[in-house]
C-alpha cells in the first residue's frame, strides 16, 4: 500500500474541489509533494475538474444576450449600458468566445443604425456642442466636450468625436511644431499674442512659450494689439480700477 492511500479520501475530496496537488500535499498528514499526489491521482483515475475562467461579465451574460440578439444593440452600447467598465472589443471577446454568439454585419442602436441616427440628430449637433462648453481656465475661454454630447445622446466619445467632425465641430489639437511656426509668422506680421491664440485655437501661454522659445521681444504687447484689442484692454484696465 503506498503512502498516500491512507488519505486517499481527502484526496479525493479536495481533487473534486479544484485544489491544487501542491496544496493537497501540503494538507495532508503524511509527507508528500504535489508531484506525488498528481502520480498518485493519475493511477487511481482521480481527475479535477476543469477550472472555469471568471470574467467580470459572467452576472451580465443573460442581458449582453438579450441586447445583441433581441435588442440589435452594438457591443459599444452595450458596453456602456452595463454597470461595469468595459470596452467594446471585450464585449465583443466575450460574446463570441464564451456566449457563442458570432458577429453580425449590421447592428443597431436601439432601432436605429449608426448611419440613421446620426441622420435623425445631425441638425441638433451645433447646439448641443454650443451646450457642452465650460470655461476653461488654463486655455482661458470655453472648451466643447464630445464626451458631454455623447451622453446627451446616449451614445460613445468615440462616435460623438465622428459626428462632431462631420460637421467642422469638436475641439482640434494644433501640433506643436505647426503652432509654433504658425505663431511665429503671425507675430511677425505683428499680431498680438491674444490674437494668435484666438486664430490658432491655442492658449496664450502656449503661443507665449512658442514664441519666446524662438526668441521673440513679447515686452511691447500694447503697440501690437489691434483697434478692438486695445479698447477691450483699456475697458478691463477701467473695469478693474472701478471694482
Amino acid at each position: 500500500m503506498g503512502v498516500l492511500d491512507d488519505s486517499a479520501r481527502q484526496i479525493r475530496e479536495m481533487s473534486a474541489s479544484g485544489i491544487s496537488d501542491s496544496r493537497i500535499a501540503e494538507a495532508l498528514p503524511v509527507i508528500a509533494d504535489g508531484q506525488a499526489v498528481y502520480r498518485w491521482r493519475k493511477k487511481h483515475g482521480v481527475e479535477k475538474p476543469k477550472v472555469r475562467y471568471v470574467s467580470i461579465l459572467d452576472p451580465y451574460a443573460d442581458d449582453i444576450r438579450r441586447m445583441y440578439v433581441d435588442e440589435g444593440l452594438t457591443d459599444e452600447v452595450i458596453s456602456e449600458a452595463l454597470p461595469v467598465t468595459v470596452n467594446a472589443e471585450t464585449i465583443r471577446a466575450f460574446r463570441i468566445k464564451k456566449l457563442g454568439i458570432e458577429s453580425d454585419r449590421i447592428r443597431k442602436v436601439g432601432r436605429f443604425t449608426m448611419d440613421a441616427r446620426y441622420e435623425e440628430i445631425k441638425d441638433e449637433l451645433p447646439a448641443a456642442w454650443e451646450r457642452s462648453k465650460r470655461w476653461h481656465p488654463t486655455q482661458k475661454r470655453e472648451v466643447g466636450s464630445a464626451e458631454r454630447v455623447a451622453e446627451e445622446f446616449g451614445v460613445s466619445a468615440t462616435t460623438a468625436k465622428k459626428w462632431l467632425a462631420k460637421q467642422g465641430l469638436g475641439e482640434k489639437r494644433i501640433d506643436g511644431k505647426v503652432g509654433s511656426a504658425e505663431a511665429l509668422a503671425r507675430f511677425q506680421d505683428g499680431w498680438s499674442v491674444p490674437r494668435i491664440a484666438k486664430k490658432l485655437g491655442a492658449t496664450q501661454d502656449s503661443v507665449r512659450n512658442w514664441l519666446n522659445a524662438a526668441g521673440c521681444d513679447l515686452s511691447d504687447h500694447f503697440a501690437r494689439m489691434n483697434h478692438e484689442e486695445k479698447i477691450a484692454w483699456r475697458r478691463s484696465i477701467s473695469e478693474g480700477k472701478a471694482a
